[in-house]
């Protein structure tokens, strides 16, 4: 009825062959009226095209269900670079939520304005070689957030009919990775570096300390001998000055290198901080407000509390000068439990319970490229004159020599924070207030011997131990010395020994001696650093112990300290 009614038509069906088995037909049938209503149809046997469609729509199933499934983004461009076909991941990745919604358009359109140089360049390298690899490209949604995306391509045909097809991945999470590998490398980096001119400072300080020693012990054996109305004296009292700010930097140096000589205590962080107000109040001046902020019920703190008055004058005084007039600094102390999860994003941090400190201030802050060389010795962006560039040098020196860990929040135009972790002491049983030396000079009569090869040292030390009433004997070496001690014929009260000597170190001579001299007391002198010390002269905490350089008044002190047994 259908095909007299339009006179032709072509339609697809299945025939039964002989044998009962179907197949199928696609017929092509035209009415012939004027031939008395007769039907022509010409019969095509389709089977093998109906397999192919059959296997191209299982394919194309697959296809879509891969690329709707993956977290990978799937695109297809024209020759033109416009949208032909993209997976709902890809739509995700351009802010848009349709595929209608970029149907047609050109990348370029979603691309970060900074990076559409770099996807043209992109595209042209495509087209040049057929493919491109592993290309990240900002992508900035409707939203205006910012997706970064790993873009490989590949060029399929020629001409109009040429294709690229795309796999795209969001690396927003590998890239923050990689930012914060980046930021861990770069703090392990700086640690290192610190630590290398640490060592640096450290071994420069034996030799540097010798002499700065001989030059003021001279000095001060000239003045005894200069009239107290002499014009020279003035010359002696300035290189004197000039020789003690050298030995201040010695000093800073070796805070820096963490190899101070130092006598830790157990102190209540509170009790310490007050006692420093008063003095840290007058070094900021009357424009500059000082706000103390004490926690509550902090735990024991053990460090050396001439290096606690270090770290607070320092940063004061950087607090001080990042002033322009008025402003405030705080002062804040809290009790803090850092975590794995804090450590693992600060080099040099340690899990445990700690005491902070915090000092702010309201200052010009400072950008991070100034914050990544503050630590560094010398490094300073103060007016030539206004700095040595030692002072967070020795900040960051002595929290380390301490196991502790700093850290420091700033901003340009907006103050900086230094915060100082320190460690938990064990116990508070041992907190109490600090020695003072006693006034005057005191003096003896009692044997010493000085074995030491610095000239300048040994000579002035005589002179100095003479002028007190003592019996001084002087060798260069552990052989005199140990020759001097056999041929003595009285006693020996005491001996003051260099640590590190050619041929012996200091102990072992102290030991061979007290064979002959059993009730021989020892004093060891050193301008090396700590650390060598102890590795080198096995000299333990509670062994008398003299740093160079020395004063006579220290000298004079230490020596009766020994003597009397205290």
């Amino acid at each position: 009825r259908k095909i007299t009614a339009q006179g032709q038509d072509r339609f697809e069906s299945r025939h039964r062959r002989k044998d009962g088995t179907l197949f199928d037909v696609e017929a092509s049938v035209l009415f012939l009226p004027d031939l008395g209503g007769q039907v022509v149809a010409f019969l095509r046997d389709i089977t093998e095209r109906k397999l192919a469609e059959a296997a191209l729509r299982e394919s194309e199933e697959k296809y879509r269900v891969l690329v709707e499934t993956t977290n990978t983004g799937f695109l297809i461009l024209s020759n033109e670079g416009r949208v032909i076909d993209a997976s709902a991941e890809y739509v995700r990745l351009t802010g848009h939520s349709e595929l209608d919604d970029i149907r047609g358009k050109a990348v370029i359109e979603w691309t970060a304005d900074y990076d559409r140089q770099k996807n043209a360049a992109a595209v042209a390298q495509c087209v040049k070689v057929g493919f491109v690899r592993d290309l990240v490209i900002d992508y900035v949604g409707g939203n205006g957030r910012i997706t970064p995306v790993e873009v490989s391509a590949t060029i399929i045909g020629t001409g109009k009919s040429m294709r690229v097809v795309s796999l795209c991945r969001d690396v927003t999470e590998r890239k923050r990775e990689e930012e914060e590998r980046g930021k861990l490398q770069a703090q392990l980096a700086q640690a290192q570096k610190l630590e290398s001119v640490g060592r640096l400072a450290g071994g420069v300080a034996h030799d540097f300390n010798n002499l700065l020693m001989g030059i003021m012990n001279y000095v001060e054996l000239c003045r005894d001998e200069v009239p107290p109305e002499h014009s020279v004296r003035g010359y002696l009292d300035e290189i004197t000055r000039d020789a003690q700010r050298s030995a201040d930097i010695t000093k800073q140096l070796l805070a820096f290198a963490r190899k101070q000589v130092i006598t830790p205590k157990v102190l209540d962080l509170n009790d310490a901080l007050v006692g420093m107000l008063k003095m840290l109040r007058h070094l900021m001046g009357e424009d500059i407000a000082v706000n103390w902020m004490p926690g509550t019920h902090l735990w024991p703190v053990k460090i050396d509390p001439g290096q606690l008055n270090q770290i607070l004058a320092n940063l004061c005084v950087n607090a001080r000068d990042a002033i322009a007039g008025v402003g405030k600094v705080a002062i804040e102390t809290a009790t803090v439990t850092l975590d794995a999860a804090y450590c693992a994003q600060h080099v040099g941090a340690a899990p445990g319970e700690y005491v902070r400190l915090a000092v702010s201030d309201s200052g010009r802050g400072m950008s991070k490229d100034v914050i990544a060389y503050i630590f560094e010795p010398f490094y300073t962006t103060k007016e030539v004159g206004k700095g040595t560039g030692l002072g967070l040098a020795t900040v960051y020196g002595i929290v380390e020599q301490n196991h502790g860990h700093i850290e420091v929040q700033s901003e340009v135009g907006k103050g900086t924070t230094f915060s100082i972790y320190l460690p938990r002491a064990a116990s508070a049983a041992d907190i109490g207030p600090v020695a003072v030396a006693p006034a005057g000079l005191p003096r003896g009569t009692e044997t010493i011997l000085v074995a030491e090869d610095e000239k300048s040292v040994r000579v002035t030390s005589r002179q100095f131990l003479k002028q007190l009433g003592y019996t001084v004997m002087v060798a260069e070496t552990p052989d005199e010395a140990l020759r001097l001690g056999g041929t003595h014929a009285g006693p020996i009260h005491l001996l003051i020994t260099d640590v590190i000597m050619p041929g012996m170190n200091g102990p072992d001579l102290a030991g061979l001696l007290a064979a002959k001299h059993p009730k021989l007391k020892c004093l060891f002198m050193s301008g090396y650093t700590a650390d060598v010390m102890t590795q080198r002269g096995a000299l333990g905490a509670d062994v008398p112990f003299l740093a160079k350089p020395f004063s006579r008044d220290d000298l004079s002190r230490k020596v009766r300290e020994v003597l009397d047994g205290k």
